[in-house]
């Protein structure tokens, strides 16, 4: 929820405005920076769960606490992995396209004169309907649950990659292609309309939950007792594609960036989709748990001995 609220402080901030004044940057800056230390304050204050009580004397932890040059270690041991190696395109996607929904996206709406005195506050609304998608798309996966465990996850994947190739295209089509450079007065091939482009928003953050969710959700079931190093290889891969996206956006027009995240998305798919087959053969996802504690376990002593 705190996307949606964010933006729509945003939102009321730019409402009508054609360039950003001082006094509105202090107030908008100011604010959320406030909040954000608010939040971290009362994040540190919180209890780490495997030091509360319960956990102490009713759960065991199977993961033992290790050093950070032991943990590296585990990290680099584990991305050099086949398993790793094929999520590589994966981790590259959900780089790309939360750089473009964050940053990208919402240059271009606000450098497109075409869209008046309501581009800046665009960019607002840019954050809330990407947060609507996105608590969407979350929930979308848990409705279907049951019915998941017997096709396999994969085939939630192929419908978020359906959806973000709805989007691009649409973005495509609605905006103007050096809108994401520079200020433009251009028109796009169907516009531009603000209501395509908050729509396009949407489907984006609807695709970019399901895509995280699933990817969660197999690192967790194939990774249990792996978790740290699992995770480390995952924020290290996708913080990489959040750099290489925001070097090529300062060079690339607007259709060649949406061809870049079409043909990763592609190989993100496939290569996913062998790994679960692989995986969890036939059987689905029912003993998916159970499955990833065996492989789990297996590289445990393949590393020990």
């Amino acid at each position: 929820m705190c996307l949606p609220a964010g933006s729509t402080f945003y939102y009321l901030m730019l409402r009508g405005a054609t360039t950003i004044e001082d006094h509105t940057r202090i107030a908008v800056f100011g604010t959320l920076t406030v909040t954000a230390t608010i939040g971290t304050l009362v994040f540190i204050l919180i209890k780490h769960p495997w030091n509360a009580k319960q956990y102490r004397h009713t759960q065991k932890i199977n993961q033992m606490p290790v050093g950070a040059k032991a943990a590296l270690a585990a990290t680099i041991r584990l991305g050099c992995k086949k398993g790793m190696l094929l999520l590589i395109p994966y981790f590259f996607y959900i780089g790309f396209t939360s750089t473009f929904w964050a940053s990208i996206n919402g240059t271009a709406l606000g450098y497109t004169r075409a869209f008046g005195d309501v581009r800046e506050s665009l960019v607002g609304l840019n954050g809330v309907f990407q947060g609507v998608g996105e608590i969407k798309g979350g929930v979308f996966p848990g409705i279907f649950g049951a019915w998941s465990k017997k096709k396999g996850r994969d085939v939630f994947l192929v419908a978020g990659f359906i959806v973000h190739l709805t989007a691009f295209y649409l973005i495509f089509l609605n905006m103007p292609p050096l809108s994401s450079l520079q200020m433009t007065s251009e028109m796009s091939y169907i516009g531009p309309s603000p209501y395509i482009a908050m729509l396009c928003t949407a489907l984006i953050g609807f695709g970019d939950a399901i895509w995280n969710n699933q990817l969660m959700a197999y690192l967790g079931s194939v990774y249990p007792f792996q978790t740290v190093a699992a995770f480390g290889v995952y924020q290290f891969m996708t913080a990489t594609g959040n750099v290489i996206a925001a070097g090529y956006s300062t060079v690339l027009a607007l259709p060649f960036q949406l061809l870049i995240m079409v043909v990763t998305g592609i190989a993100a798919l496939a290569g996913y989709c062998w790994l679960e087959r692989k995986t969890f053969p036939k059987k689905g996802f029912s003993n998916g748990g159970q499955k990833g504690m065996e492989m789990s376990h297996s590289l445990r002593r393949s590393e020990t001995g």
